[in-house]
Order: structure tokens, then sequence, then C-alpha cells
């Protein structure tokens, strides 16, 4: 079977959101906080799985995060090249540097945190561009294989970035860390894991509709060709 640039994109897709999912849920099941207490995505952050000494599986965590997000490079640069006019580039401009930065959150755990705080924010910053970008070029340009229902989980990625961005506004490099007295409930990691779940949603649903076209459009050549 070739491997061409369309099919690595989608296949790329499915295997970073599935491996940063799978990853993210073994390391929080193993979880146990400096209290004792379980993991809960209510109260902690996305990056207290990475944290090493801490999160028994930070290995399983991280590890996943830097596989899985050199995957979603390539899913996001094959994306863009599936994109029409000037736009791919800007697109994967955005793609690139909320990829890498993604990756990098793996590299640096918050056990190095001035540089973890550094690229997360960068992917935060970046992340909720790129998919706002990407909602709008199917708003506007109707691409055959992307249906105009998928802005909907554009939107409610962009818009739960933009809330956990308003969240930590004005919080110090400290009050991001894992706080020692922790609420039950706190909005800024619910937010946190909003966007989270909601991009690897987003890629998972933007490489299930590439493989589908491929399907279609493989079946209807069989359909046509001479018995």
């Amino acid at each position: 079977m070739k491997l061409d640039r369309y099919r690595l994109t989608y296949i790329a897709g499915f295997l970073g959101s599935i491996i940063i999912t799978v990853a993210s849920v073994i390391t929080a099941l193993a979880y146990v906080g400096k209290q004792g207490q379980a993991y809960s995505p209510l109260n902690h952050f996305v990056s207290e799985l990475g944290e090493v000494g801490v999160s028994p599986a930070a290995a399983v965590f991280n590890t996943g995060l830097i596989v899985g997000g050199v995957f979603l490079v390539i899913f996001l640069v094959g994306l863009a090249t599936l994109l029409k006019g000037w736009f791919r580039y800007l697109f994967a401009l955005f793609g690139v540097v909320s990829g890498v930065s993604g990756v990098l959150v793996g590299v640096f755990p918050m056990n190095n945190l001035a540089a973890h705080t550094q690229v997360a924010l960068t992917f935060f910053n970046t992340g909720w561009i790129m998919v706002g970008l990407f909602s709008l070029y199917i708003l506007f340009v109707r691409p055959p294989p992307f249906p105009l229902w998928l802005i909907i989980p554009g939107i409610i990625t962009v818009l739960s970035f933009i809330a956990f961005l308003n969240s930590i506004s004005g919080l110090t490099g400290d009050a991001l860390a894992a706080p020692t007295d922790r609420v039950a409930v706190w909005n800024v990691t619910i937010f946190e894991w909003m966007l989270i779940g909601g991009v690897m949603v987003w890629v998972f649903l933007i490489a299930l509709r590439l493989y589908l076209a491929e399907r279609a459009s493989a079946l209807l050549a069989t359909a046509k060709s001479p018995a």
C-alpha cells in the first residue's frame, strides 16, 4: 500500500490524538499526589500528570506527549498542504509552532517550571489561532472533504482556549504550579482539560473525515471500473 501525503496526514492524526489520550488516561489512573490524592481534572492541571517525582507514571505521560506530539506536527503540516492558496502557509506556521511547543511540554515537565511555563503558554497562545484559522477556512472556502459541521468542535475548542487563557491572566508562575491547598472544583483546570480534549477530538474528527473521503473515492472508482 502506497503511503502518500494524504494518507500519512490522517494516519498521523489518528496516532497523535490516540497516543496522547491513552497516555493521559493511563497516567491519571496511576496518579498519587503529594497529599496522597487521586487525580481529578476538576482540580488538577494537565501538566501534573508529567511531574517527575510526584506522578508515578510521569514517564508514560511525557513520552506519550512527545511521541504523540510529533505525530500531530506531521498531521498539521500534512493538513496545511491540503489547503489552497497563501492560507496554507499561515495555517502551517501556527500549526508547527503550536505542535512543537506541545512536544516541548513533554520535554520540559513541571519540574522545570520556568521552561515548562514558557512552552505551555506558547502552545495555549497559538493553538486557539490554529484551530480558529482552520474553522474559518471551512466556513468561507467550503472544501469538499470537510463538512460545515466541523466548525462546531472548532468553535468549542477555541472558546475553551480563550476561557482558559482568561482564567489564568494575572496568575504568577507559582500560582500556575500545583497548588498545595486544592479546592474541589477549579475552573482553571476544567478549562484546560476542555481545550486539550477539544484539540484531541478536533484532530481525530478531521483525520476521520480524510479517511472516509478516501474510502468513498475508492469505492466510487471501483463501482465505475469495468467488470
